[in-house]
């Protein structure tokens, strides 16, 4: 019996990443890393949990990691294989603003961790470094946005969105989503850092929707808070984020800003809505709501959906995400 040919769809979708790839600009020296990664982060899990490290390849880290905290775990083999056991080491190391990265600018690559100083308060790669890199053209990243969906960018320039479905493209952007839903809660807010309340906001809710098993949530108006609710948890005293993270400028400011990040992520993974007022702050957990009795709108969406500011002033939607 003649021995059969072997071929995986994982070769055949690495070759059709590596050709977009080519006339996207991104530079031709990572595309076969871009390649093989983008393949291996569509759905990376670890003993049954969905991981989400942002990835970034470069020439030389000293551009990329400058003065920010870095570990170097090894030094091996470029080829295919190598990077996704370098990746399968560091991807559960690159949480609470951590990050990957992959120097080869030389015949080895060079592999470990980073925390970017602005990446833990902000869910945009490419916004972290912005026009401070020497070379920005020379760096590139890549995170899934949702499962078998990987974002590849390079910094100030290429942005690409990776479908390894064999279905037709939908819009799955869960960090769209979800800060159009903290446009919604900031919109009555009083504050002078709105970009950083909002990033902060956004990265918080994403990291908790993540780690839970399907989140609910709702916005109602600040100035009416309507309580239509079957059930709920309400706070006595409802929990200000924006003054929370506006303080988060010191050791106690930022421990208290980490611990109420726990809170709100243990809230969503909680049954039932977590409520949010239009000013941005926590007012009760595990409601429950009649969907034929309520006047409250109902938006349901997976990661495919969009919450807009425009909609009617009591938003509820539903995220499930692996």
């Amino acid at each position: 019996m003649p021995t059969p040919n072997r071929y995986t769809i994982a070769e055949g979708i690495t070759g059709s990443i590596f050709g977009v790839l080519e006339k996207a600009g991104v530079n031709t020296a990572y595309s076969q890393a871009v390649a093989q990664l983008t393949v291996a982060l569509g759905g990376y899990r670890e003993e049954g949990v969905a991981l989400h490290p942002v990835v970034f390849l470069c020439d030389s880290r000293a551009t990329l990691v400058g003065a920010s905290p870095n570990v170097v775990l090894d030094a091996g083999e470029r080829g295919p294989d190598a990077l996704v056991r370098a990746l399968k080491r560091c991807a559960p190391l690159a949480i609470g603003g951590w990050a990957v990265f992959f120097e080869l600018g030389s015949e080895k690559c060079t592999y470990g961790v980073f925390r970017p100083s602005g990446l833990g308060l902000t869910a945009d790669p490419g916004v972290v470094f912005g026009a401070s890199l020497a070379a920005p053209g020379n760096v590139v990243f890549l995170r899934a946005l949702a499962h078998d969906v990987v974002e590849i960018g390079s910094i100030g320039g290429t942005l690409l969105h990776v479908h390894l479905s064999g279905g037709q493209p939908r819009e799955v952007d869960l960090f769209a989503a979800i800060g159009s839903f903290a446009d919604v809660c900031l919109r009555d807010a009083k504050s002078t850092q709105v970009s950083t309340v909002r990033d902060s906001l956004r990265l918080a809710l994403i990291t908790g929707i993540r780690r839970g098993h399907g989140s609910l949530l709702a916005a109602i108006p600040a100035s009416n808070p309507d309580r239509t609710f079957n059930s709920a948890i309400w706070l006595p005293t409802p929990i200000d984020l924006v003054a929370l993270i506006e303080n988060a400028r010191d050791p106690l400011g930022i421990s208290t800003w980490i611990g109420i990040e726990y809170l709100l992520h243990g809230m969503l993974s909680s049954d039932g809505i977590l409520i949010l007022s239009t000013d941005a702050r926590i007012l009760g957990f595990n409601a429950f709501i009649d969907l034929i009795n309520s006047p409250i709108v109902l938006l349901c969406y997976k990661v495919e959906g969009l919450l807009t500011p425009e909609e009617a002033p009591g938003h509820v939607g539903t995220s499930n995400h692996a």
